[in-house]
């Protein structure tokens, strides 16, 4: 057999397998996803996306809640080529793009984090590495697998700012600030990164993160304007974000189930609330606590200060003593990890989908964890992984539905940010390569 390979050229299969076991399970699951994006009716592309750009082509209104794309007008738009196709194929097609971008997110995630090569002839990391991808795949994963089985946009949004932050970290702020833009003109939440760059000096970059952002959600209205005239953007803002400010909206409320809005202020609106579990699985929400908008508003506000302050004070502290690190993660990555886990935490709704990201800061955590010996980081490590355990949505798992109306998600996104908040204050400069 070995003769015959060296005759040939060619490796078999099971020896390539082997020298590369990541790329042959990833390639075996996502063949074996694959099959409901072909034959699956009601997905959330065709049933919310493909509804939205057709009913846009078509000059009618496709902002309504009852179809549920409450998004900015822009996807609409760049989504609609795929209508023209059957949508067996155009669900294959975006699937396709989807599994690239996954891809990409975690091997960019692994290499911004400070994580070397796992696999390939030759290669032969410490089991200790190995041990802190599989983990941090097994409990921030799971959520990039969420968006790709739900034919979600995340998975697309999270690759554009990915290739913002590497931009970005090579110093091409307005590279950087394009993709992220782009990001941002579907989902608002990437807009954070606007005042982070401000803070790091890139005010350009930031002023145009912002006109990308909002420009493009403009370019719909070249087709045709709303049937009550005026702008897409407008609309959607008037829809949408405009009540916010009202005196009677209470924070956590969005166009998705409350028991799936794991931010913040969907915690707060559940602190409110209770349910029941019906045979058929269905949550029935009613009242518990009777708190005013206001107090519940003041409540969220007050949860937002305590992740932001950390958060700012961590970063303002790093910058002050700037300087080569002794071990990875970096503090750029540590930062972009920072960013990322309050996009989740401060939305206004964060699904399930949406905790993709938090693969950079997983990776990040564990490095801490590995490199620098710390027992706190190995302790929000590997309770990360244990309260993300208790909220995986099986069939046998009986702690699913409490865990996840208890906030498991929001727990895990907050024990990533204290480790990243400790991995950036503890990250002292390298006295070494400063002289």
């Amino acid at each position: 057999m070995t003769k015959s390979y060296q005759k040939t050229g060619r490796v078999p299969l099971w020896t390539l397998a082997a020298q590369y076991p990541y790329t042959a399970a990833a390639t075996v699951l996502f063949i074996s996803q694959a099959f409901p994006p072909l034959f699956r009716v009601r997905t959330e592309w065709a049933e919310v996306f493909m509804s939205a750009s057709r009913n846009f082509l078509a000059g009618q209104d496709f902002l309504t809640k009852d179809q549920g794309y409450v998004y900015p007008p822009f996807f609409a738009m760049l989504s609609a080529p795929f209508t023209i196709l059957p949508q067996a194929l155009s669900q294959f097609l975006f699937y396709l793009i989807s599994v690239a971008c996954l891809v990409y997110v975690v091997k960019t995630s692994w290499s911004m984090s400070g994580g070397g090569k796992l696999q390939g002839p030759g290669v032969k990391a410490a089991s200790a590495e190995h041990a802190v991808f599989l983990v941090a795949l097994f409990f921030a994963g799971r959520f990039l697998l969420n968006a790709l089985s739900h034919m979600q946009t995340d998975l697309v949004l999270a690759a554009l700012v990915m290739a913002g932050c590497v931009a970005l970290r090579a110093d091409k702020s307005l590279i950087s600030a394009t993709w992220i833009g782009l990001a941002a003109a579907v989902k608002c939440t990437p807009l954070l990164f606007a005042p982070y760059m401000a803070w790091r000096g890139k005010w350009l970059a930031a002023l145009w993160l912002i006109v990308v952002a909002v420009g493009v959600n403009f370019l719909p209205d070249l087709a045709h304007r709303p049937p009550s005239g005026g702008f897409w953007a407008v609309e959607w803002y008037t829809r949408y974000i405009r009540p916010m400010g009202q005196e009677t909206f209470v924070p956590g409320t969005w166009n998705t189930s409350i028991i799936n809005n794991q931010s913040l202020a969907g915690a707060v609106k559940r602190f409110t609330l209770t349910y029941e579990t019906k045979p058929n699985g269905v949550e029935v929400v009613k009242k518990k606590r009777d708190l005013s908008p206001a107090t519940l508003r003041a409540i969220t506000l007050l949860l937002y200060a305590l992740v932001t302050i950390p958060s700012a004070f961590a970063m303002w502290r790093r910058r002050r003593t700037a300087g080569p690190q002794r071990a990875a993660p970096d503090a750029d990555a540590l930062e972009f990890s920072i960013i990322f886990l309050l996009m989740l935490l401060l939305s206004p709704n964060s699904s399930r989908a949406h905790f993709g990201i938090m693969i950079l800061p997983a990776f990040c955590l564990g490095r801490i964890a590995l490199t620098r010996h710390r027992r706190a980081a190995w302790t929000l490590f590997l309770l990360a992984a244990f309260v993300s355990l208790i909220s995986y949505n099986t069939s046998f798992n009986i702690f699913f539905t409490p865990a996840l109306w208890a906030g498991a998600v929001s727990l895990v996104t907050l024990l990533l940010l204290a480790g990243c908040i400790m991995g950036l204050l503890d990250a002292q400069p390298d006295p070494q390569q400063q002289q």
